[in-house]
């Protein structure tokens, strides 16, 4: 199911994404809610109707390493690379697998979340938004990098 496969009914109260053809075989029968409210709206321009969804990611992978917990003033942030692997077959037949990494970050309670149920290799599904961070070194040299912030994350596999 996709969601594309949601009446919009259903769509304008809560979408829901079912998991069952999932990553590497696993097979969840539960379905998970992570999108938030979709309203459609028409283009003026071209009288289509488009998403309101802005700057929104929602994720399914596992982290490469145990997150990285710190906690200023009394507030947890917990930072994790999270690999998110795609196959597909290529023009002989042949399975092709893509893995990308995205670099994680969650503050306050959803990092508390974090620290406890998430750890290197486990299925973790994320929601969250792109953020962009620029900052010049010692040496005078820019550097810039776009991080995932997350807003929540449910472990897909229980942490053992």
């Amino acid at each position: 199911m996709t969601i594309s496969d949601i009446s919009d009914s259903k769509r304008q109260q809560t979408t829901a994404v079912d998991y069952k053809r999932l990553i590497n075989g696993f097979i969840l029968t539960s379905v998970v809610t992570l999108h938030r409210q979709i309203k459609p709206i028409t283009n003026p321009q071209t009288n289509t109707i488009m998403s309101t969804l802005r700057n929104s990611v929602t994720l399914v992978g596992r982290p490469g390493a145990d997150p990285e917990i710190r906690t200023f003033n009394k507030s947890k942030m917990a930072r994790f690379r999270m690999a998110v692997n795609e196959r597909r077959k290529n023009a002989n037949g042949e399975w092709i697998d893509n893995t990308q990494w995205f670099p994680i970050v969650a503050w306050g309670s959803v990092a508390e979340r974090v620290e406890k149920n998430v750890s290197k290799g486990i299925l973790i599904a994320i929601d969250g938004s792109l953020r962009n961070n620029e900052w010049t070194d010692d040496k005078g040299q820019r550097h810039s990098t776009t991080e995932i912030w997350i807003s929540d994350m449910i472990p897909l596999i229980a942490n053992n």
